[in-house]
């Protein structure tokens, strides 16, 4: 038996990252559709010097209600950077390029070489790189320098003119649906859900410290019902898995699955995320404990659920059979067979370690968990 294959094979199978779900296609939704107008112009009204971001002009449109006139398209290029002139003769000349930066940007080109303080106070790499920022929420922009407006995101490289506007539309809607996000969470500091779902859109835009932040104040909140704390908790815990800052992430996760306010699917996920945790901290037999409440009786649950299924009729022919219909154990438990595998195949139980695999496959036969597990069986006993 080739252990290390086993290893390898259950490693790769097995995710052992965690994420939080992005801004939903709900909150999506919320962001209005982006009208264009007429071309008022036939090129891009370039600025050259960044002090001219904060022309009167420029100012007046920052200041107008209209979210979408208050960002900055800046193409850090050179005049030795072919493909900032393959964008200058291709893409910029488009009249849909040219329509949106009139309704929607303030366009700025820095030339690296004559501002390179702009290219290293903006981390620019390689070129061209086109990097979007925002003006701050403040009635003294005056005052500003293009170092304090606040970066949205950016995208390096030549795109023609479709990729080039999917990528500026992107971060825009993007940044006006987080802003929405982060209103309503304002407004309402003792709605856990509207916290949770800031926490989570900042994570999907990358922000994770910010996102901690959230939900350590919502995790202190006393107007919240224990339940909900709860639900916070995980989400905390979540992120600095993210973060990987593994101890501070089991602590909770222990706290979550010890807790008898915790609903039964909650303390799963914890039981499985301390789980994991310990793995990461190389505490293998503190993994291996945790795990015991998932996979308590998990054998007898599939022989009893096999042998039901053996004695009940078969379904019409008519009837398609999902994944679902087949499946007799939670994911979660599935998750933690594969993980147990994994345990046990480093401690070179490798027997073990396939009967886990095989219980996977019979517990989940139509379904990705049970598939990836006939898979390994089959690839290693040959």
């Amino acid at each position: 038996m080739n252990f290390m294959t086993l290893k390898l094979l259950l490693l790769l199978t097995f995710s052992m990252g965690f994420s939080l779900s992005p801004i939903s296609s709900q909150e999506n939704e919320k962001v209005k559709k982006l009208k264009l107008p007429e071309i008022v112009s036939k090129s891009i009204p370039w600025k050259h010097d960044p002090k001219e971001i904060f022309s009167e002009a420029v100012l007046k449109k920052a200041n107008s209600k209209s979210e979408t006139k208050k960002y900055v398209l800046i193409d850090f290029e050179a005049e030795w950077c072919g493909f900032c002139k393959k964008l200058d003769r291709e893409t910029y000349t488009d009249e849909n390029v040219i329509r949106y930066f009139a309704e929607h940007l303030v366009a700025l080109k820095v030339d690296v070489d004559k501002y390179p303080q702009l290219k290293l106070h903006f981390k620019v790499e390689g070129l061209p790189t086109m990097v979007l920022v925002r003006f701050p929420e403040t009635d003294n922009k005056k005052k500003l320098s293009l170092t304090d407006l606040k970066e949205v995101g950016r995208f390096v490289g030549y795109r023609d003119a479709p990729e080039y506007l999917k990528e500026v539309r992107k971060l825009t809607t993007s940044d006006l649906a987080l802003r929405e996000i982060e209103k309503v969470a304002q407004d309402n500091p003792d709605d856990p859900d509207a916290q949770r779902a800031l926490a989570r859109a900042l994570v999907a835009d990358s922000q994770l410290t910010k996102a901690q932040k959230v939900l350590e104040k919502a995790s202190q909140n006393s107007k919240f019902t224990e339940a909900k704390i709860l639900e916070v908790k995980m989400d905390l815990a979540l992120v600095l898995t993210q973060r990987k800052l593994w101890p501070e992430a089991s602590e909770l996760f222990k706290t979550i699955s010890e807790s008898e306010k915790s609903p039964r699917e909650l303390r799963s996920k914890a039981q499985l995320s301390l789980a994991i945790c310990r793995v990461s901290l190389k505490e293998l037999l503190l993994a291996e404990e945790a795990l015991k409440p998932l996979l308590a009786n998990v054998k007898q649950t599939v022989e009893e659920a096999l042998k039901k299924r053996g004695a009940a009729p078969p379904p019409p022919k008519e009837k398609k059979v999902s994944p679902e219909d087949m499946r007799v154990l939670e994911i979660v438990q599935l998750e933690a067979l594969f993980l147990r595998g994994y345990l046990r195949a480093v401690k070179g139980q490798a027997k073990a370690a396939l009967d886990d695999l095989r219980l996977a496959e019979q517990a989940d036969p139509l379904g990705k968990w049970g598939s990836q597990a006939g898979f390994i069986v089959r690839r290693l006993e040959r």
